[in-house]
C-alpha cells in the first residue's frame, strides 16, 4: 500500500512539474507564435501579446482581437502589416495601446481605420504611404505621435488632433507635407502640446513646429490652443515656442494669429511637400555638413558659369540667408548651425530661429 501511495505521489509530482514547465515556457517564450485565427504574436515582458503579423498577406480586412492565446493584445508590433497591399479596412480591439514602427506602412489600399479607444502611442512611419486614407480621427487617448506617421498619405482630406495629444515629434514639421489635398484639421478641446526634459539625455525634447499645407481651408479648436514648456525638479525650462509653418494668406496663418501662435511663412523658403526644414538640401531630416557641401558645389558651379546641380526646390532650401542666391555665405551659415546643433543635446532650435529669420 505504501509503495502504491508513493507511486501515485511521484506520478502526480511529475504531472505537476510537466504542466508547470509547459506553462513557464509559454509565458517566457519571446518567439513568434501562430494563432489559429491567422495572427502571429509574441509575448512581451509584461505578459501581454504583441501582434507581429497575419498569415494571409492578401487579406482585405483585419480585425485585431483583444486576446490571442489567452493573452491580452496591447501592441501592434514593428512592421507587423507592412506592405499588405490589398488591405482596405482595419478594426482594432480597445485593448491596444501602442502601434509600432511602420506597422501599416505601404498599405496602399487602406481606406478605413477603426482605432482602439485606449490607443496611446503611434510610432514612426506607422501609416506612411497609406495613400487611400482620406480621414484620420484619432481617439482622445493618443498622447504621442512620432515622425513620418502620415508621410505619403497623399489623399488625406481630414485629420483630427485629439485633446490628449502631448507630443508631436520635432520631425513632424513635415507631418502633412505630402498630404496635398488635406482640407480640414480639428483640434480637440484643451489641446496642449509640450516639451519635456529627457533625464537620460539631459536635454529638452522639443515638440514645437507643425507644418500645415495651403490646401487646408478649415482649422477649428474648441478651446484656446496652448504650448507648455517643460520643467524639471531643478527648475530648468525649455525656452522654445510652438510654431505653425505654412504659406502666407492661408488658413494656417489665420489660425496661428487667432491662437497667438508664431507663424513661420514658407513662401520664400519651401514649397509644400519639399523639405522638412530650411537648409536641409538633401532632404535627410537634418541640417548638417552634407547640406553645406551641396551648397558649396552649387556655388562653385554657378561661379564658373555652369548649371547648378540643385533642383529648384533644393535651391530654395539652400538659400538659408534668403537673399535670392546660393553662395558660400549660405554654406557658412549651415555649418555654423550644424556645429551648434551637434552640441545641443537634441534640443536644437530650428535653423530659422538660429539665423534670426524669426
Amino acid at each position: 500500500m505504501k509503495k502504491k501511495i508513493i507511486s501515485i505521489l511521484l506520478s502526480m509530482t511529475a504531472a505537476v512539474a510537466a504542466c508547470s514547465a509547459a506553462a513557464f515556457n509559454t509565458v517566457a517564450a519571446d518567439d513568434e507564435i501562430k494563432d489559429k485565427s491567422g495572427f502571429t504574436y509574441r509575448i512581451n515582458d509584461k505578459g501581454n501579446a504583441v501582434v507581429t503579423g497575419f498569415t494571409n498577406e492578401a487579406t482585405t480586412s483585419l480585425k485585431i482581437p483583444a486576446t490571442l492565446g489567452g493573452y491580452t493584445v496591447t501592441h501592434v508590433g514593428d512592421w507587423a502589416f507592412e506592405e499588405f497591399y490589398n488591405l482596405k479596412t482595419v478594426t482594432m480591439a480597445d485593448t491596444i495601446v501602442d502601434l509600432g514602427i511602420a506597422a501599416f506602412e505601404n498599405c496602399y489600399a487602406l481606406q478605413s481605420i477603426d482605432f482602439s479607444d485606449t490607443l496611446n502611442h503611434i510610432s514612426v512611419a506607422a501609416f506612411e504611404n497609406c495613400r487611400s486614407l482620406t480621414k484620420i480621427i484619432l481617439p482622445d487617448t493618443v498622447e504621442s505621435i512620432y515622425s513620418s506617421v502620415f508621410d505619403g498619405c497623399t489623399n488625406l482630406r481630414e485629420f483630427h488632433v485629439p485633446e490628449s495629444l502631448d507630443y508631436f515629434s520635432y520631425n513632424n514639421f513635415n507631418t502633412f507635407s505630402s498630404c496635398p489635398y488635406l482640407e480640414k484639421i480639428t483640434f480637440g478641446s484643451k489641446v496642449s502640446l509640450q516639451s519635456y526634459y529627457n533625464e537620460t539625455e539631459q536635454a529638452f525634447s522639443t515638440s514645437h513646429m507643425l507644418y500645415i499645407p495651403a490646401s487646408v481651408t478649415e482649422i477649428t479648436c474648441e478651446e484656446p490652443f496652448t504650448f507648455r514648456n517643460g520643467f524639471t525638479d531643478n527648475g530648468y525650462a525649455s525656452n522654445y515656442y510652438f510654431v505653425i509653418a505654412g504659406r502666407k494668406g492661408t488658413e494656417a496663418e489665420r489660425f496661428a494669429k487667432e491662437q497667438g501662435i508664431v507663424f513661420m511663412e514658407l513662401s520664400d523658403i519651401a514649397e509644400a511637400g519639399d523639405y522638412a526644414a530650411l537648409g536641409d538640401v538633401d532632404a535627410s531630416d537634418a541640417v548638417d555638413s552634407s547640406d553645406a557641401s551641396k551648397i558649396l558645389a552649387a556655388y562653385a558651379a554657378i561661379a564658373t558659369g555652369e548649371k547648378s546641380p540643385l533642383t529648384a526646390a533644393q535651391s530654395k532650401a539652400a538659400d538659408v540667408n534668403l537673399d535670392g542666391t546660393v553662395d558660400s555665405s549660405d554654406a557658412s551659415s549651415v555649418l555654423s548651425y550644424y556645429a551648434y546643433a551637434a552640441t545641443s543635446g537634441g534640443s536644437a532650435m530650428p535653423i530659422a530661429f538660429y539665423l534670426g529669420i524669426l
